[in-house]
């Protein structure tokens, strides 16, 4: 008798923008039918997301805080398959669209649509492009192309002035007689915390900790009782703090109304530590376990998970194949992997040689260069922003410019994320400041989460087939911790 299938877990999001009753009737709707496609296939339904009255266009002011949720346990693993009713309750957005089916293409995770009563593996070339053009479609129809074709002219007829309050860090200038609005300039104890909350972030404390130290020490919060992790999160990547307004979306040099108080390095640092999803997985909260979500599989690159087994955790590959069947390609002991990890992690931190090679300058040129590259890449598209403004490219130009275009922007400001990833290594200071025979002391004293950072910004770490049926290898045999600058 063949082994019986594993069931798939789903998670369903609902959404629906506006809600004037506010009685949700639509997102239970969607939620019926979705719930009822998940018993058709015989997936297990592990969550579901809702965000109700919330519009998913980019130049919505609302969050959509269950789509957060939902994007952060896809990264982590969570799930098989996602449901939602159409391809729009996902995003009207094309990059929150495309982030969407490239984290479900990493995670292997299938997308069924309801509406179209279809099961889609963008890991196939057909399925990739058929969701891709449904984003471009909800985009289009939702007008969000005219809208950025006209925001060139109102940011230039705005001339990069602030409008709304004035952010942490500012102070306006009136003009005493008129009470016209004539500067803004930098309010220095508030950008003395900018400061200092950046530099908390680049030696590795997380945003519940530097809301704690802030709370703690009676810092006052801007429009808020208390600092919250969120608010920091959002304020410490806002590009006004290098000297830029954003109006839709778009980032307009103005450092006479914003007087940069972070670099551009100390930004990207921010985003690499704060964004990156090769950096994220679970929230610290929920890590149980040292290399879940870091550890690869050796044969298909997938990231692993943590399953029982006999009574014996193990770290388990769990991939989906061509036709959305699981597939389990390896298994191993956690304990004995966990052990030589940190192993060899500890050693490499005692060896001064070796970590001041992982640590040499070659990364602070390659970040100049990709940064150079990004900003020919953005003032290249600006250029074909600014022909659409003025009539000479049409709306549908201007989709296929940005589908050529936007790809490369994003594949440079990942490697500008993975390059300050490795260049501000999260606890590395504090771990080896006192001499190496201190650091076992010092790795001891970290929690699972600063661990897991650590080993995350300075190895790869591949968990190899050793052959069927061996219970006698080397750890070497059966774990590759490759150096990320090696």
């Amino acid at each position: 008798m063949p082994p019986e299938k594993p069931q798939l877990r789903a998670a369903i999001y609902d959404r629906v923008s506006k809600d004037k009753r506010r009685d949700a009737r639509s997102v239970e709707e969607q939620k019926v039918a979705n719930v009822t496609h998940c018993d058709r296939h015989g997936w297990a339904v592990a969550e579901i997301f809702t965000d109700n009255d919330k519009s998913a266009s980019r130049y919505a002011r609302g969050g959509r805080p269950d789509w957060e949720r939902l994007l952060e346990a896809l990264a982590g693993g969570a799930f098989d398959v996602l449901v939602m009713w159409e391809p729009s309750r996902g995003g009207r957005e094309l990059q929150g669209w495309s982030t969407l089916l490239n984290l479900c293409q990493e995670q292997g995770v299938l997308i069924h649509i309801t509406s179209h009563d279809h099961t889609y593996d963008v890991r196939k070339p057909r399925d990739r492009r058929s969701l891709a053009e449904d984003g471009v479609d909800s985009e289009y129809e939702s007008g969000k192309i005219s809208e950025r074709i006209r925001r060139g002219t109102r940011a230039r007829a705005a001339e990069g002035r602030p409008h709304g309050p004035a952010r942490y860090g500012y102070r306006r200038v009136y003009d005493p007689a008129t009470g016209a609005l004539v500067g803004q300039v930098i309010e220095p104890d508030e950008a003395a915390v900018v400061r200092e909350m950046a530099d908390w972030v680049k030696s590795g404390v997380t945003l519940e900790g530097i809301a704690r130290r802030l709370n703690g020490r009676g810092t006052p919060a801007p429009r808020a009782e208390h600092w919250q992790a969120g608010p920091i999160k959002r304020m410490l990547l806002h590009p006004s703090y290098l000297g830029y307004r954003v109006h839709n979306g778009e980032r307009i040099k103005s450092e006479e109304w914003f007087p940069p108080i972070l670099d551009e390095h100390v930004h990207y640092m921010l985003v690499a530590r704060l964004t990156n999803p090769e950096r994220g997985g679970p929230r610290p909260s929920a890590v149980k376990h040292l290399l879940s979500g870091i550890a690869l599989c050796g044969i298909c690159g997938t990231k692993l998970k943590t399953a029982p087994r006999a009574g014996v955790v193990r770290y388990t590959c769990r991939s989906l194949d061509g036709e959305g069947r699981i597939v389990t390609h390896l298994t191993r002991g956690k304990a004995r992997v966990d052990a030589y990890v940190e192993s060899v992690t500890i050693a490499v931190l005692q060896q001064p040689d070796a970590l001041a090679a992982m640590l040499d300058g070659q990364e602070s040129t390659k970040l100049s260069e990709a940064l150079a590259r990004l900003e020919k890449e953005r003032a290249e598209l600006d250029a074909f922003y600014a022909k659409a403004e003025a009539g000479e490219l049409s709306a549908e130009g201007l989709v296929r410019v940005e589908a050529a275009r936007l790809p490369k922007i994003r594949a440079i400001e990942g490697e500008v994320r993975d390059i300050q990833s490795v260049q501000f290594m999260p606890h590395v200071p504090h771990l080896t400041e006192d001499g190496p025979e201190h650091v076992p002391a010092r790795w001891r004293g970290l929690d699972l989460a600063q661990q897991r950072e650590v080993i995350a910004s300075l190895f790869t770490v591949e968990i190899l087939p050793i052959g069927s049926g061996r219970k006698r290898f080397a750890d070497e045999e059966s774990v590759r911790v490759t150096p990320r600058r090696a």
